[in-house]
C-alpha cells in the first residue's frame, strides 16, 4: 500500500504489516488495563497506537538509510515496511567500504537518537499518565530496533557495517560479504537455540510460545537474508567474467522471404543456433523469435517465412561484440529483451545473445 513520498522517497506498507500490528495490539492491550482487568476498547486503541509508533520508528530508521544513500548519489527505489521491520531498496551498492558504512549506520543511529529523545521526555511527563507510558514504549521500541539491527550479521545493518570493516581491511567486498553472511547464519542458529532453551525453563513457560514464534521468525529472516547475500555475492563475482563473444549463440542470416523450413535446415547444416533476418545485401533487419520457431509444427514450416516470425531491430537490441562485465549488463538494463543481435566492428552478424543464457552464466559460471 502506497502511503506517500517523504523526501521524495516512495513509501509502501506491505500487507504483512497488518499481522505485526495485530500482534502488537494483542500483546500490549493488557499493559493499558487497570488492576488486571480484561482489556477494553480503550486498552486496545492505545495498544494499536503502539503498533503505529513502531511503524513510525521503523520508517524513520529506513528513511535515514535512504536519505544518506541519495546524498551519495545512489538511486533509492522505495522504502517498504514489512512484518519484521523495513527495507530500503537502493538501486546499487555503494562503491566503497566507507560509503557502505555511512549508509548502513544511518538507520541504527537514527533509532538511538529517537530512543534517547524518548527517554529524555519521560522525565518531564506525568509519572501516572498514559502519555508517559506511550513515550516510554516509543523509546524502548527504538532502542530495540537499534540493538537488533546492530547485530553483526547480514542482512542486518550491523552485518553491513561488519562487511564494510572487512572490505576496508582486506580490500575485497566479496570477502566482506562472505564473512558477514556467515556470521548472520550463526546468529540465526544462536537466536533460535537460545529461544528453545529459555522456553524449556518452567518459570518462562507462560511466554514460551510467543518467544519461540518471534525467535523463529527472526532466525528465519537472518538465515534466508544471509543466504541471499551469499548468492548475490557469488553472482557479483561472475559479472567481470561475462564476455559477449562467448555468450552469443552462432547465427546465420537469411532473407525475410526464406521459408522457415529452409532457414532451419541451413542453421542445422552450419551449426548455428539462431536466425537473423537480413536484406539481400546482408544488412541485419530483424531477429527470428526462437520460441515461435519451436512452436511452429514441422509440417507448417515450409509455408511460413522467417520474416513472419521475426521482430524488427531497435538500437538497444544490437550489441557490439566487445562488451563485457558490468557494461554488458548496463546495456541489457537499458533495453530489456529476450534476444539481442551481436555484431562485429563493421556491423556484420556474429551471433545472437539469448538473455536466458546470460542468466545461466551468472548462476553457474562458465
Amino acid at each position: 500500500m502506497y502511503v506517500g513520498r517523504p523526501f521524495g522517497i516512495p513509501v509502501y506498507f506491505d500487507v504483512t504489516w497488518i499481522l505485526l500490528a495485530a500482534y502488537i495490539t494483542y500483546s500490549y492491550a493488557p499493559t493499558f488495563s487497570h488492576n488486571g482487568e480484561t482489556p477494553g476498547a480503550r486498552s486496545y486503541s492505545l495498544a494499536f497506537s503502539v503498533s503505529l509508533l513502531f511503524a513510525v520508528s521503523v520508517l524513520l530508521h529506513e528513511l535515514s538509510h535512504s536519505i544518506i544513500a541519495t546524498r551519495l548519489d545512489l538511486p533509492v527505489r522505495r522504502v517498504t515496511i514489512l512484518f519484521f521491520g523495513g527495507v530500503s531498496e537502493i538501486g546499487r551498492d555503494p562503491e566503497t567500504a566507507a560509503r557502505t558504512y555511512l549508509v548502513s549506520v544511518a538507520g541504527p543511529l537514527m533509532s538511538l537518537v529517537l530512543s534517547a529523545i524518548g527517554f529524555a521526555v519521560i522525565g518531564t511527563a506525568d509519572p501516572h499518565g498514559t502519555a508517559r507510558d506511550l513515550v516510554g514504549i516509543f523509546a524502548a521500541l527504538n532502542g530495540l530496533v537499534a540493538v537488533v539491527n546492530l547485530l553483526p550479521g547480514l542482512p542486518l545493518d550491523g552485518g553491513h557495517v561488519l562487511r564494510a570493516a572487512v572490505w576496508q581491511i582486506t580490500g575485497s567486498a566479496a570477502k566482506g560479504t562472505r564473512v558477514a553472511a556467515q556470521v548472520g547464519r550463526g546468529l540465526a542458529v544462536i537466536i533460535v537455540g537460545a529461544a528453545v532453551v529459555i522456553a524449556s525453563i518452567p518459570r518462562f513457560a507462560s511466554e514460551a510460545n510467543a518467544t519461540l514464534l518471534m525467535s523463529l521468525i527472526l532466525g528465519l529472516y537472518l538465515w534466508s537474508g544471509a543466504t541471499n547475500e551469499l548468492r548475490q555475492a557469488s553472482v557479483q563475482a561472475r559479472i567481470p567474467e561475462l564476455d559477449l563473444r562467448r555468450l552469443a549463440r552462432p547465427a546465420i542470416a537469411v532473407t525475410g522471404d526464406t521459408p522457415l523450413a529452409e532457414a532451419v535446415r541451413r542453421a542445422h547444416a552450419s551449426g548455428a543456433r539462431a536466425l537473423v533476418v537480413a536484406d539481400h545485401d546482408g544488412r541485419p533487419q530483424g531477429l527470428v523469435d526462437e520460441a515461435k520457431v519451436v512452436a511452429t509444427p514441422p509440417q507448417r514450416q515450409p509455408w511460413v517465412t522467417a520474416g513472419e516470425l521475426s521482430r524488427s531491430l531497435v538500437p538497444g537490441l544490437v550489441l557490439e561484440a566487445g562488451l563485457t562485465g558490468e557494461p554488458l549488463l548496463e546495456a541489457l538494463r537499458a533495453t530489456p529483451g529476450h534476444e539481442y543481435l551481436v555484431v562485429g566492428p563493421e556491423g556484420h552478424v556474429l551471433g545472437v545473445l539469448v538473455a536466458a543464457d546470460l542468466v545461466q552464466a551468472l548462476k553457474a559460471g562458465r
